[in-house]
């Protein structure tokens, strides 16, 4: 059953390991969308961390007053 998964002896595997054959010292990777769309992610987390926290207060007594309004 190894056998069957083992690389062959021309330094080439094929069949459960299919990845990008990337090395260590290899090229480095294009940045891809996702990668941007994270970047940009944790910098609008890291805005809304960075409030001051009397602006905190007043969006969580305005987010209430809409949650109740809602309710009500």
């Amino acid at each position: 059953m190894v056998t069957k998964y083992a690389a062959s002896s021309g330094g080439s595997s094929s069949g459960a390991f299919t990845g990008a054959g990337r090395t260590l010292g290899g090229a480095e990777v294009p940045p891809s969308a996702a990668d941007s769309v994270k970047a940009k992610a944790n910098d609008a987390a890291s805005n809304i961390t960075n409030l001051d926290p009397q602006v905190k207060v007043l969006l969580g007594f305005f987010f209430a007053y809409l949650a109740f309004w809602w309710l009500g």
